[in-house]
């Protein structure tokens, strides 16, 4: 696109950290204004995508997350509330969820043996610049588990959207179904 222009923004946030001993709490609010935001859109039949600018944008929320470790069991959430607009037309952003969601949990079965599971959700956004398609929210979970045979090799499992969660995250693209890894690693 020939008439692209480079984002300018300000961008500002307040955080605050507690922790303690086993324990770290975090929230943050935030608001980022930006001029000339880069969107790429589908332009016409075809699957052709090109970059724009959003004349003016602001994306402004607010952060909160939590992890703990209780002697064997590691844990972490995190929530995000986004509200990102165009500010010429009123509208959301594209592909911007609302809400996101994470947690993670970890248990240290032996001092060889770990596994743990992962929530990511997202809530619903917008395909279109005019707000009328939308993409469905949903949300994905994954199992990992690793096992240090000795001091030189560890074995590594994953099962990534282990319930085989059928979601949009791009348009025209297609999205990771259930998937497996298993691997190793040996060090000298």
């Amino acid at each position: 696109n020939p008439d692209l222009s480079p984002e300018e923004s300000e961008n500002a946030e307040l955080a605050l950290k507690y922790s303690g001993d086993d324990y770290l709490f975090s929230a943050a609010v935030f608001q980022n204004d930006v001029d000339g935001l880069i969107e790429w859109a589908p332009v016409g039949p075809g699957g052709l995508w090109q970059p724009s600018n959003v004349a003016s944008a602001r994306m402004e929320g607010f952060e909160l997350e939590y992890s703990v470790s209780l002697g064997k069991l590691n844990g972490l959430v995190n929530y995000t509330w986004l509200d990102a607009d165009d500010l010429t037309t009123d509208k959301r952003l594209r592909k911007r969820a609302r809400r996101q969601f994470n947690v993670d949990v970890d248990y240290q079965q032996t001092a060889a043996l770990s596994y743990g599971a992962s929530l990511k959700a997202r809530g619903h956004r917008y395909a279109d610049k005019a707000n009328q398609d939308r993409y469905a929210g949903y949300g994905l979970v994954d199992f990992r588990a690793q096992y240090q045979a000795t001091t030189m090799l560890n074995f590594t499992a994953t099962i990534s959207n282990a319930f085989n969660k059928k979601y949009v995250e791009h348009e025209g693209y297609n999205e990771a179904t259930r998937g497996f890894i298993v691997g190793f690693d040996y060090s000298l």
